[in-house]
């Protein structure tokens, strides 16, 4: 019987370093129906020699080169290469286990196949990252409505959600993205992978989460990922996605709930704070001033519910207006002939706000 063939995507930005890991724990799967498929981002680095070397000693290795655009447009390229039945995402830098594909084969067949991750940190130890859930869970189309999309819509939180939001921790069945025009949105730079597997997981009938880890996500702060950089555009982008997703899914499902709103509430509140540390505010002020939707967050802060001491916090910051005082001087911003001086309330507002969160 012919075996599933699994189109393995790695999108590359000056790796060349660490890619040697990732692109062996590939090659050296104990499953070998591979296609690898190696998108080398625009790197500078001589990741795209070490990619071509790789691709001389094993056949499987496709190597294809392109102009930098982040690791979504990494990723969508790949798609297009991509010819198995199956697709998986590797990031540069971290690596996989031997028996991933060949403990997965059971399941291959399901329309999503989900498994769990090792997070190594400098001292390169290997900590496994496990959900409360039982070791195998297979799942139907009522499963993914009742449970799993508003697990992945923050509607509710359940042991579940940890191991969905990484692209990097599932089995995509090629058809069903092709079928459905599915694509990473190359707009995004924070939430990519979340928005691309709600758009996946609507259309599944099927799967299984295994929860054990195969996927070993580097988290050394001396290695980059595409997905993990920071831009000054994260606090508008954070509102668009959010005001998207409530309107694609408006009919469907209730998001005006305590729950929803302390967690997006938490969400904005922590951006924030997150903008006024960063050397490229200028940047940052002038997005958020030209794009932020001040009337959604307005209806969010104002159905803020505190549920433990920090959102007490929180709550009393919404009160007392300092939040709303903080949208109003980032709303200015663009307008003023005096950026400074504005730019130094809204850092003195920030600080306000990060210090009663502590």
């Amino acid at each position: 019987m012919k075996k599933v063939l699994i189109s393995v995507i790695i999108p590359i930005y000056n790796r060349c370093d660490s890619l040697y890991k990732t692109i062996e724990s590939v090659i050296n799967q104990k499953y070998t129906n591979l296609e690898i498929i190696l998108v080398d981002d625009g790197s500078t680095d001589g990741s795209l020699d070490l990619c071509n070397k790789y691709a001389c000693q094993d056949s499987r290795i496709k190597v294809f080169h392109k102009k930098n655009g982040g690791v979504s447009s990494a990723r969508n390229y790949g798609l297009t290469k991509a010819t198995g039945e199956y697709v998986s995402f590797i990031d540069a830098g971290d690596y996989i286990k031997p028996h991933l594909y060949s403990d997965l084969e059971s399941y291959f067949g399901m329309d999503m196949i989900n498994f769990s991750f090792y997070v190594s940190n400098c001292d390169k130890k290997e900590n496994e990252v496990y959900t409360s859930f039982e070791q195998i869970k297979k799942f139907d189309k009522l499963f993914v409505t009742d449970t799993i999309l508003p697990c992945l819509l923050n509607l509710k939180d359940n042991e579940y959600n940890m191991s969905l939001n990484y692209s990097v921790l599932n089995l995509y069945k090629k058809s069903i993205i092709d079928n459905f025009s599915l694509k990473y949105d190359e707009t995004l730079k924070k939430w990519e992978d979340r928005k691309f597997i709600i758009a996946y997981i609507d259309q599944c009938d099927n799967g299984v989460l295994v929860n054990k880890c195969y996927y070993v996500y580097d988290c050394d702060p001396n290695n980059v990922h595409l997905s993990s950089l920071y831009y000054p555009e994260i606090v508008s982008e954070t509102v668009k996605n959010i005001s998207e997703r409530e309107m694609h899914f408006k009919n469907r499902y209730d998001f005006n709930t305590d729950y929803y709103n302390n967690y997006i509430a938490n969400v904005f509140l922590n951006l924030f704070v997150e903008v006024a540390t960063q050397e490229t505010n200028d940047v940052a002020y002038e997005f958020i001033s030209e794009n932020l939707d001040t009337s959604l967050l307005i209806r969010i802060f104002s159905k803020y519910s505190p549920l433990d001491n920090r959102s007490k916090r929180i709550k009393s910051l919404i009160n007392d207006r300092k939040v709303y005082n903080l949208i109003d001087e980032l709303k200015k911003y663009n307008s003023s002939k005096n950026k400074v001086s504005v730019k130094n309330k809204i850092i003195g507002k920030l600080s306000a706000i990060k210090h009663r969160l502590k």
